[in-house]
């Protein structure tokens, strides 16, 4: 019976992977990004164009570039500020540390200080996905719930071990960064 045993409090950093991998799984936000980054190489196409004609206007080049400029780095800017208002709305659940306890047959989850024996206990088939980056394990249990395990917090058993218990006793989608 493998046991593998995790003990985790999310960070910021953390939560801000989690938060941009969420929502690059959303459909409208795919299509805003697209959108959005079709505006900006169509402006910075225009300031080239402009740039290489004889007949160029300084002051459009000029317009076109701060128009590209502003949409970058306004875009990252809303996606910081959306994510850390929403981390500083949940710190107090997401920096409490949570146990959770991987059997054959099923998992474990209850805050730190209580019984983990008391605390929720879900079956593998409830895993929705499963998404592995370079320092975290996302399992998702749908597309609302989730549980993020940072692998710097595993007290039992492996990267390698954990990785292989999810993708025997799981038959949704595991993604991974992790060549």
């Amino acid at each position: 019976m493998p046991i593998i045993e995790f003990v985790t409090a999310i960070d910021y950093k953390s939560y801000r992977h989690f938060y941009l991998f969420h929502l690059l799984t959303r459909k409208y936000f795919k299509i805003g990004v697209i959108f959005l980054s079709l505006i900006i190489l169509i402006s910075l196409g225009y300031q080239v164009y402009s740039f290489f004609t004889i007949d160029s206007i300084v002051f459009t080049d000029l317009i076109s570039g701060i128009f590209a400029v502003v949409f970058g780095v306004g875009f990252y800017g809303i996606f910081v500020l959306f994510t850390y208002i929403t981390y500083v709305r949940m710190k107090s659940v997401l920096n409490t540390p949570i146990h959770y306890l991987f059997s054959d047959d099923y998992f474990l989850v209850a805050p730190e200080n209580d019984d983990i024996y008391r605390g929720f206990q879900f079956k593998y088939e409830h895993i929705y996905a499963i998404y592995e980056g370079k320092h975290h394990f996302y399992l998702f249990m749908n597309s609302e719930r989730s549980y993020i395990l940072l692998k710097s917090d595993m007290k039992t058993g492996t990267d390698q071990r954990f990785r292989n218990l999810l993708k025997e006793k799981t038959t949704c989608e595991y993604y991974s960064k992790i060549k």
